[in-house]
């Protein structure tokens, strides 16, 4: 009797010793995968950053060339700018869930005279933005009707396969100004005197061209 006891407590202590070996390696196994997935999420963070890093790059040397043939571009590292709130675009980290990685401003169409207050960069989109301190209704059918257009005149083959949107800002937004925008498939754009850049609520669509 006494030998079938401690026998049978060999038995439980090897079980219970068995039970925390399996735990421990189903831990291990757990924590080698996540280490994994971290390393995994790390190295595409990295070669995302790289490849957006190359389309920047590409992208302003793009600019430079058109830029000499076209007109004027000035970037965002301290060119001349008419309106604070262009400058405050350079806070703007995405629109429209496309992130923005580089704004010009003050283009200037140097065969027709044109001015347009900002251009945004995203990976896969251009985003002409006109600024007003006020920003009405009137300014934007103006936006609609001329400068979109126009804009796509002055500087022909920029786009080069990107899709391209409308934006309107202001540091103040007349209710039927942002109405108007959101009917015609414009990014708005409230930009007030601390430079909180907000996009407000709408569906913004690619214009055609």
């Amino acid at each position: 009797m006494r030998e079938e006891f401690y026998e049978a407590l060999r038995r439980e202590r090897a079980e219970r010793e068995e039970s925390f070996r399996l735990f421990e390696e189903r831990m291990r196994r757990d924590e080698e995968g996540r280490r994994r997935d971290e390393e995994a999420r790390r190295r595409e963070r990295e070669e995302w950053s790289a490849q957006m890093r190359q389309e920047h790059s590409e992208w302003t040397a793009r600019m430079d060339r058109i830029s000499g043939e076209w007109g004027k571009f000035t970037n965002d590292e301290g060119g001349m700018v008419e309106y604070e709130g262009i400058l405050a675009l350079r806070n703007l980290d995405e629109i429209g869930g496309m992130p923005v990685m580089g704004v010009w401003s003050e283009l200037t169409a140097s065969r027709k005279g044109r001015e347009y207050d900002g251009l945004l960069y995203c990976p896969e989109a251009l985003v002409l933005v006109e600024f007003k301190r006020r920003l009405t209704r009137g300014h934007v059918r103006k936006f609609l009707d001329e400068q979109l257009p126009d804009f796509l005149r002055d500087f022909p083959g920029l786009l080069n396969g990107h899709a391209f949107y409308g934006a309107v800002a202001g540091a103040t937004v007349d209710d039927d100004a942002h109405k108007l925008a959101e009917e015609n498939g414009l990014f708005t754009i409230r930009i007030p005197a601390n430079r909180r850049v907000e996009v407000l609520k709408g569906r913004a669509r690619p214009r055609e061209v």
